[in-house]
């Protein structure tokens, strides 16, 4: 298990080794109970990152995304807990 560098946006976060970055949404996820999450993911090869954001609203953590990505809804089989995923 990693452990979680929570940060306050991505916008300064280094993705040179990151192949093809995503962020998933969540609501409520087990260690962070009751607050939005957004965590950082290489989707190439679906390895998570140890950088989230963490909300209070949907809205405070969307904002922490950068520009210019699409947003995916919840996809069937995906975890209950994410909200979405922007690409």
């Amino acid at each position: 298990m990693i452990k979680d560098k929570i940060i306050n946006d991505f916008f300064q976060v280094d993705l040179s080794e990151i192949a093809l970055p995503n962020y998933a949404v969540y609501f409520s996820p087990k260690d962070y109970m009751g607050q939005y999450v957004v965590r950082l993911w290489d989707a190439d090869g679906l390895k998570a990152t140890n950088c989230i954001v963490i909300g209070k609203t949907i809205q405070q953590v969307r904002a922490a995304i950068p520009p210019g990505l699409t947003r995916f809804p919840r996809a069937v089989g995906d975890d209950p807990q994410i909200v979405e995923t922007w690409i």
